[in-house]
């Protein structure tokens, strides 16, 4: 009985992903966000952490989600938890898709204190003031886009994009991005900068092929 249920379960597998597709494309290259001027709170002598140490990736996101006569698909929070690093002053990444129910990590590697928290209608939550080393958690349980601050330093900020499914990516250097193993549909496909929802797409994903996208049109 176990093994005809393996067999059903890999067959399940295999074949939704030979009938999985990918979405491809490219992107305007996006000025660097205008750095505001910092005001501190609570001024302090420490020097914040070397930047230069963490990746840094793009503040802008490409993701599929459902088209309107489609239902969202019920998706697993990855099992390791994704972070937002406190360094330099800075919340890294500036933008973090996330898929609902996913916990995200805020650790402080700057050698003073800081705070997180968001009045965003998605998420609410207040994780108070605190010291270098030390971390504190939120749960993102609902869809949408979640700006976070930190009360300490004004010019901190960052967003956390809680998203349906999993179908979403970071662009290269060269605005390229590339989404894999889809299932077939229509979706829309939608660019998400630090700023704001950027443009979107219907795009139809095609079974065991590639449909392609160039938003450098719409410039």
């Amino acid at each position: 009985m176990r093994l005809k249920f393996l067999v059903f379960a890999f067959n399940l597998i295999f074949f939704s992903r030979l009938s999985a597709g990918t979405v491809e494309g490219w992107l305007p290259i996006f000025p660097p966000p205008v750095t505001l001027q910092n005001v501190e709170r609570y001024p302090t002598n420490s020097k914040p952490a070397m930047l230069d140490t963490f990746y840094k990736p793009p503040a802008t996101v490409v993701y599929l989600a459902s088209a309107a006569a489609q239902k969202p698909q019920k998706t697993e929070p990855v099992a390791v938890r994704p972070k937002v690093v406190q360094i330099n002053r800075r919340f890294i990444p500036e933008v973090l898709p996330v898929v609902t129910g996913t916990t995200v990590d805020f650790p402080n590697f700057d050698p003073f204190f800081h705070n997180a928290f968001s009045y965003s209608k998605t998420k609410k939550f207040d994780l108070g003031r605190y010291p270098t080393g030390k971390s504190r958690a939120v749960t993102f349980d609902k869809p949408g886009p979640v700006r976070v601050f930190c009360e300490i330093h004004s010019d901190m900020n960052c967003v956390i994009l809680v998203l349906e499914n999993p179908y979403f990516t970071y662009p290269d250097g060269e605005g390229r991005f590339r989404i894999e193993n889809v299932p077939e549909g229509e979706y829309l496909l939608k660019v998400w900068h630090k700023t704001g929802e950027w443009g979107s797409r219907t795009v139809t994903i095609p079974r065991d092929d590639t449909a392609s996208v160039d938003f450098r049109k719409d410039q």
